[in-house]
């Protein structure tokens, strides 16, 4: 593919600006005129043309779904998991005979230990890891309480390739080949951050930039690297060079979503004017439609980029899913409202080979205390609800293998007996779920 081409899809989102402030305020009634949020003033009535599917969670099926392997800790635990689902690694304070030594444990499928790393160079009290290329890599960051620490990768057997010193934070992505991975480095202070483009054969740094420090990177199979900051998105190559820049202030945005191969470009918009959009990198616009008015509007691609959703779009947990094939709405779902409690949606897998779509759905119920229940939910591609698998209350989840796995981790506070007890939990979807059931 050439410069000319790449740089092309970076222009596309020119075009999303121009089009965001061409209907921003005009195109959808303002917050105050709209029903209080337990009414369903705002559902269009059900017909085919709209292609709306109202969704009553409480009819829903709960299924029942054992983990398949849990792991228990007497520290606070955060874990992160491979894109194809055959790895994860668990964050923890490890014992080694002083309650402040930081680590991780890396383990596959089956809950066997691959390794454990602990930092016990220095007196860490802050510690995140992250699993990159597929398991590949292990990025590490740790900090002291001046936040002076140092950021490293490991592979997966714990050998440490890099370290690089740290004066705030770091955080990392990589390129699901593993050949690539970039960092960003916060300061302590201050508006500006660097990100730091390293090539993994010999881990040589490519390049670096300034941005802001909520900067995010995302990508492509191919290597390629759209990174989004508050102020602008920009396009890089595998080998470094910049492919293309555009200013995009937040205030117009939701997400930006860089496709698998990084052929197409999406963006979904909020506020006055909450719509969707998808770019190939002819500069055509795929798709241009309006979104119901809340929400944050998620994107997710399938891995083979027939399909895109839209998800947490309104108030009431709406789904999109898009064609791109035809670039025409295959059909959008909304819950029901719950009385006394709001539905909110994290994150969403596309598997077309099984052909369905998970979402970690939450369910908020204000307190004191207030409680979220959190839940995987499950819909063939068509829309229709296959079933729930309640997971517990105030955890986090984390999902891969195109959604056919998740693992879940606590972070509870001491009981009534001073003793702390997490864990980190694997479900296997296709156990409850497999390709011959469709």
């Amino acid at each position: 593919m050439t410069y000319r081409t790449l740089g092309r899809s970076m222009r596309t989102l020119a075009s999303l600006v121009l089009v965001s402030l061409m209907a921003m305020g005009c195109v959808y009634p303002p917050p105050s005129g709209t029903a209080p949020r337990d009414a369903p003033a705002l559902l269009l009535p059900v017909s085919d043309g709209l292609r709306l599917l109202e969704i009553d969670w409480g009819a829903v099926p709960l299924l029942e779904l054992a983990p398949a392997w849990e792991k228990s800790y007497a520290q606070a635990v955060a874990a992160s998991v491979a894109e194809h689902g055959r790895s994860v690694v668990a964050a923890v304070a490890l014992p080694d005979g002083r309650p402040t030594a930081l680590g991780y444990e890396l383990f596959d499928d089956a809950g066997q230990l691959i390794s454990r790393v602990m930092f016990t160079d220095r007196r860490y009290r802050a510690s995140s890891v992250r699993l990159l290329g597929e398991g590949r890599w292990v990025a590490a960051t740790k900090t002291e309480l001046n936040q002076e620490g140092e950021f490293s990768i490991h592979n997966s057997q714990g050998r440490r390739q890099l370290v690089r010193p740290v004066q705030g934070w770091a955080v990392a992505s990589g390129s699901r080949d593993g050949s690539r991975v970039a960092v960003l480095q916060q300061p302590r202070w201050g508006v500006s951050a660097r990100l730091h483009l390293l090539d993994t054969e010999g881990w040589r740094e490519l390049t670096s930039f300034r941005v802001r420090p909520d900067a995010t990177v995302q990508f492509s199979t191919g290597g390629r690297m759209l990174v989004t900051d508050a102020e602008r998105v920009f396009l890089v190559a595998s080998g470094g060079e910049v492919l293309a820049e555009y200013l995009l202030p937040a205030r117009l945005r939701r997400v930006v979503a860089l496709s698998p191969s990084g052929e197409r470009v999406a963006a979904t918009t909020g506020g006055a004017d909450s719509r969707a959009y998808v770019f190939n990198q002819a500069g055509e616009r795929l798709v241009d439609l309006l979104l119901f008015f809340g929400g944050t509007n998620g994107l997710a691609f399938s891995e083979d980029e027939r399909w895109l959703a839209v998800y947490d779009v309104g108030e009431r947990g709406g789904i999109y899913l898009f064609d791109l094939a035809s670039g025409e709405l295959a059909w959008r779902s909304l819950f029901l409202a719950i009385e006394g409690a709001e539905v909110r949606i994290r994150n969403i897998s596309l598997d077309p080979a099984l052909r369905r779509i998970v979402a970690q759905v939450v369910v908020r119920r204000p307190g004191p205390p207030s409680v979220e229940e959190h839940f995987l939910y499950v819909a063939a591609d068509d829309g229709r609800p296959l079933g729930r698998i309640f997971l517990g209350a105030n955890l986090e989840v984390a999902m891969a293998g195109h959604g056919r796995m998740a693992v879940v981790t606590t972070n509870n506070l001491a009981d009534w007996s001073g003793r702390v007890h997490n864990y980190v939990r694997w479900y296997d979807l296709t156990r409850l779920l497999p390709r011959e059931s469709r």
